[in-house]
This record gives structure tokens, C-alpha cells and sequence, in this order.
């Protein structure tokens, strides 16, 4: 099964390099997004899940992430520590997978390229 093409929403420029360096080989699209803006112009243009990765202060669109989810778009968030709160509500609100950022870094690739990760919620 080909890996979806994959959206990061971002700031600092961490998971598009390593997820570009992990998938290049397999020909995985990865695009970047500095706001809900270019989300939306990347899932128009055909990618299929999203990572969000926001820093410590900066809130996600919770009615967002449930119309990309409704959508089709596999939703992975990749919390920090403020938002550890929130894990469950994401997990509740479909989302395809919530780590922690050591959690990500162990799991996000596997993940995305069609290996659950144990216990995550399967879209």
C-alpha cells in the first residue's frame, strides 16, 4: 500500500527534514505549513495526513483538526508538555495518533508509513 502524502504543521523546521530524510527513498510528498492556511492548501492538493507540531504556547484549531479528520486527512499530533492535557480528547476526536515528543521520535515514522504504532488509534 503507498504511504500517503504527508502535511507538517510547524514552526521551527524539525519533522519535514527527518520525515524527508526517513521516506525520500519511497517517494513520499512531505510539505511544509506555517498556519491553518496552508494546511488547508496542502490537503486540497492531495495530502492525506497531517502532522502537528506546534511549540510550547501555540494552540491547535481543535474545530480544525475534527473537519480535517472528517475530511479523510489521517490527523498525528505531536503534543508538548502544556498540551499533555488534551491526548485523550484528540484520541476521542479521531485523531490518527497523539505522541509526546519522545514518543514521536521512536514512532512518528512508522506510523505514517503504515505501521501502527501499539495502541493508537487507527483511522
Amino acid at each position: 500500500m503507498p504511504i500517503l502524502p504527508i502535511a507538517v504543521w510547524e514552526r521551527n523546521p524539525y519533522w519535514v527534514p527527518e520525515l524527508q530524510r526517513q521516506l525520500e527513498r519511497l517517494g513520499v510528498r512531505v510539505a511544509t505549513c506555517r498556519n491553518e492556511a496552508d494546511v488547508a492548501a496542502r490537503t486540497a492538493e492531495g495530502a492525506r495526513q497531517l502532522v502537528i507540531a506546534l511549540p510550547p504556547g501555540e494552540r491547535f484549531s481543535l474545530p480544525e483538526i475534527q473537519q480535517w479528520i472528517s475530511n479523510g486527512v489521517r490527523v498525528h499530533v505531536v503534543l508538548n508538555p502544556v498540551d499533555e492535557p488534551y491526548r485523550w480528547f484528540l484520541h476521542e476526536l479521531g485523531a490518527a495518533s497523539v505522541f509526546n515528543f519522545d514518543e514521536a521520535r521512536a514512532f512518528l515514522i512508522g506510523t505514517v508509513s503504515g505501521m501502527e504504532y501499539p495502541g493508537e488509534h487507527s483511522s
